[in-house]
């Protein structure tokens, strides 16, 4: 919901701003520009208290902060001070309570269905660009930019709060991810059965686990025995890495190492699906951004116009939520590559179209490619370098790709020195050549390991 407002909507912000504050329209979209670049900025350190910290808290901190910046740009009397909103109160409100503090609660849900989880909950950013728009137009017609922002301040806490509280939940030890109806892990030294427990051997003493009987009879079997344990630690009931795994809670295991960020740095996994990513985000922002001269230059005006982006959007959905499922089965370097072929095809059609039909076709293709990214790039991290770690590696992801914002206004600035969209289309074909060639290198799915564990 707050990619909606923030990202989505913002568009029917620019001439109330532009009439009101007296700047130009390239000023106004700077704030657009900042908050998107800021966002990319804080989430390394974002992405640290995330997987330290409660979601459920976070998010809701996130939504009294984003409230907050929405009710100050209704009092602001200079654009410095929108400007200094869309840099701070904003961005950080988007993060803790938008897409990111999503992903992160759903994969430490979900292992089994993680993908198809990750996908589904990623719906909401594409939900959030379809839903607002009109919402935000009938508001700005009726009331005005002022009014309609303090409504959206308002309304965001006594609406999205409690909802955040009666549906998110942290995930707490022991507990199984929805729809696990499989028995628990059977253990005889399992924690969630309390055999280990003080308080068992306290309880039952009938059972003798902890007697001295038990202990001599059990002798027999090598179970307690000297040479049972050094031969077999990984079977040592009283070893401590068999008490550090039995305490892992059911469907979520534990084993995946710390990654540091000096660790991911020197991941080689980790820069080549950022070099995966990037093109194929360049070719969606750019294309989305100009949407209306595109439209323009092929005599779509109008609802038309605006049906484009509704388009986009839906197809987004389905594209997160297919791409979520199919995450689970696949190899995930399949679903990049399938993204980059389905981009091609919507160049080549933006290129070629004479009719209406043929570029909503196209703007499906481009939301259905774009929409796969999100839940194949949460399941590359969960799958690759572990729940935990999910927080971390994404915000450190998410700087690197804010980069792609720059990617309109180059190929802004070399369509002024052109006719047509055309070789705009067909450079942006080149683009997407990268990714196709970094996401071989990424290897098949697999657990990445720090470098100071391989020795590089």
């Amino acid at each position: 919901m707050t990619y909606g407002l923030m990202i989505y909507s913002f568009t029917f912000w620019v001439t109330p701003f532009r009439d009101d504050f007296g700047v130009s329209t390239g000023t106004v979209l700077l704030a657009a520009t900042l908050g998107q670049v800021t966002m990319g900025l804080y989430s390394p350190v974002a992405g640290r208290i995330m997987d330290a910290h409660s979601v459920r808290l976070l998010a809701t901190a996130g939504i009294l902060a984003f409230s907050a910046g929405y009710v100050l740009i209704a009092f602001a009397t200079d654009f410095w001070q929108v400007l200094a909103v869309y840099c701070t109160l904003l961005p950080v409100g988007a993060i803790f309570a938008g897409g990111m503090a999503a992903q992160v609660a759903t994969a430490r849900w979900f292992e089994k269905r993680r993908g198809a989880a990750l996908g589904i909950s990623s719906v909401g950013t594409s939900l959030g660009g379809f839903v607002f728009p009109p919402i935000v137009t009938a508001l700005n017609q009726s009331l005005g930019w002022r009014e309609s922002h303090l409504v959206f301040g308002v309304a965001f806490v006594l609406i999205m709060v409690p909802i955040i509280w009666l549906i998110v939940r942290d995930r707490g030890t022991g507990e199984r991810e929805p729809g696990d109806t499989a028995p628990p892990a059977q253990g005889l030294a399992s924690a969630e059965h309390g055999l280990a427990s003080p308080e068992y051997r306290k309880q039952s003493p009938e059972n003798g686990l902890a007697s001295p009987e038990h202990r001599k009879e059990s002798a027999e079997h090598g179970l307690a025995s000297p040479e049972y344990r050094k031969e077999s630690p990984e079977h040592s009931l009283a070893s401590p890495e068999h008490g550090k795994k039995s305490a892992e809670p059911a469907g979520q295991p534990q084993d995946f190492p710390d990654w540091k960020m000096g660790h991911l740095a020197r991941n080689r996994a980790f820069w080549y699906l950022v070099a995966a990513l990037t093109p194929l985000l360049v070719v969606f922002i750019t294309i989305q951004l100009n949407t209306a001269p595109i439209a323009e230059e092929a005599g779509i005006l109008g609802q038309q116009a605006a049906l484009l982006i509704s388009t986009l959007s839906l197809a987004m959905i389905v594209g997160k939520i297919g791409y979520g499922f199919m995450a689970d089965k696949t190899d995930h370097r399949l679903l990049i590559w399938f993204s980059a072929a389905i981009a091609m095809v919507s160049l080549v059609l933006l290129q070629t179209a004479a009719s209406y039909i043929a570029f909503l076709v196209a703007y499906a293709l481009v939301g259905i490619s774009q929409g796969g990214i999100m839940p194949t790039m949460g399941a590359i991290i969960a799958s690759r370098y572990g729940p935990a770690n999910f927080g971390r590696v994404g915000g450190l992801i998410a700087p690197l790709l804010t980069l792609t914002a720059f990617g309109p206004v180059i190929f802004g600035y070399l369509r002024s020195g052109m006719e047509s969209y055309g070789p705009i289309f067909q450079l942006l074909m080149l683009v997407v050549v990268p990714s196709v060639v970094a996401t071989y290198f990424l290897g098949p799915n697999g657990r990445e390991t720090p470098p100071e564990q391989t020795g590089a």
